[in-house]
């Protein structure tokens, strides 16, 4: 059960970087007159943040445990 919630943690942080990076390239798009590739661009770096951060949550990369 305690698996379960630590998923769900992960998954509840990896929307919170999504929506932080949203933010942030918005307000970078519109300091730069360009919201659209503002927007992409800070998608792609919250994306980028969460993806890291979900699998160092989740015990880093799971093959090298096999590899043990």
């Amino acid at each position: 059960m305690s698996k379960q919630n630590t998923d769900n943690d992960v998954q509840s942080y990896f929307g919170m970087w999504i929506a932080l990076g949203a933010g942030m390239g918005v307000a970078l798009g519109a300091a730069f007159d360009n919201i659209a590739l503002g927007l992409a661009l800070g998608l792609a770096i919250g994306t980028a943040i969460g993806l890291g951060q979900s699998s160092s949550q989740r015990g880093g990369d799971e093959a090298s445990e096999d590899d043990k």
